[in-house]
């Protein structure tokens, strides 16, 4: 089969006396590598800061997307897009030596002018690159669990003990409740443990009111509509089953993976592939345990400039939301940036109204 790896054409501008290049080491290139063998181009949700010479101005939810690409003499390399500043920042990362440069050199450019990102305190595009890097972590802490037939020595009780867990997870609010009739026609498809919270606490809230459970038949349309196009689509029956306070949506496959996050405000859908493998209803339940156990407020929030949280200015300028209800960009929001602008909205009116894929 004929190679259809995309070649970028390169005119790279000379390197600066003395200055020494941004490198990957091997490990953070073997990492992308991988991804890139498992999934082929996938897109990988992280916090940018807004300030990266301020830690404390706050940060963002931004996205890279990452594509295997040759240069025009072959030499492969990597190509990331972030969207963490203004504009689409390109990265091309060498997966082996090209000209004088080791493998694992970053380069930085808007078309086929690139230079090479460098060490110098004073190199702007080197200070955004460390922080956009951040998302290789997240890479790294995304594997599948281990099967339930290995040993894991440090394992958390709560994960593994389904009512601790009850007693450490606990309600904001609490929902409207799910008749027995509707936990018995889901019992088998989604968790055990969600059907138990179902019991308990109804449609309720979390996190301080950020997270919400939802009835999966409702948002089964706009997830089919979603996942069309996705490296999800035709790998599991997927289920929606809670949704954050901006109208992210938390999504489990039947017998795959539970912690798919399907984002309409960044058009993304965000699952890695180590957690697309089948696996046991023991581990999909063991696996939501741990993800909700792990949840905190600042995960389903965004801070401004001064570093203030939205979902707070949000609730304080226009209300607690009411039961079913999300904060959701106006028409001048869509605009000026999602969370510019944020109404009280119906999540499902909001989704069918977004139609954001």
């Amino acid at each position: 089969m004929a190679d259809v790896t995309p070649r970028l054409s390169i005119d790279l501008q000379p390197l600066p006396v003395g200055a020494e290049p941004w490198r990957l080491d091997p490990e953070e290139l073997s990492i992308l590598r991988r991804t890139l063998d498992e999934t082929g181009d996938f897109q990988q949700p992280y916090a940018a800061l807004v300030d990266p010479d301020d830690a404390d101005a706050g940060s963002v939810d931004a996205y890279v997307e990452v594509s295997a690409v040759q240069l025009e003499d072959g030499t492969p390399a990597i190509l990331i897009e972030d969207d963490g500043a203004e504009a689409i920042t390109r990265y091309v990362v060498l997966e082996r030596g090209w000209q004088t440069l080791p493998a694992g050199t970053l380069l930085q450019g808007a078309g086929p002018g690139m230079a090479v990102v460098t060490l110098a305190d004073d190199d702007a595009s080197g200070m955004q690159a460390q922080g956009m890097l951040g998302f290789l972590d997240l890479l790294v802490a995304a594997p599948a669990l281990p099967s339930s037939a290995e040993p894991r020595p440090d394992a958390d009780p709560v994960m593994d003990d389904p009512g601790a867990f009850l007693e450490a997870f606990t309600p904001s609010t609490i929902g409207v409740p799910v008749d027995e009739s509707t936990r018995t026609h889901w019992r088998g498809r989604l968790p055990d443990t969600l059907l138990a919270l179902w019991q308990r606490d109804g449609l309720a809230r979390y996190l301080e009111g950020r997270m919400m459970l939802v009835r999966p038949e409702c948002y089964a349309t706009v997830l089919a509509t979603a996942l069309v196009g996705s490296p999800l689509e035709g790998v599991d029956t997927f289920h929606a089953y809670a949704i954050t306070a901006f109208g992210q949506l938390l999504v489990c496959g039947e017998n795959t993976a539970v912690e798919i996050i399907v984002d309409p405000c960044h058009r993304q859908v965000a699952a890695h592939a180590s957690m697309l493998a089948p696996s046991t209803a023991e581990e999909r339940n063991a696996r939501l345990r741990l993800l909700l156990t792990l949840l905190e407020v600042h995960d389903f929030d965004v801070t401004d400039a001064q570093g203030r949280s939205v979902y707070a200015m949000t609730r304080d300028r226009v209300g607690a939301l009411a039961a079913g209800e999300i904060y959701t960009p106006d028409l001048a929001g869509l605009s000026e940036g999602w969370e510019v602008r944020l109404v009280r909205q119906d999540a499902l009116e909001a989704w069918q109204t977004l139609r954001p894929f």
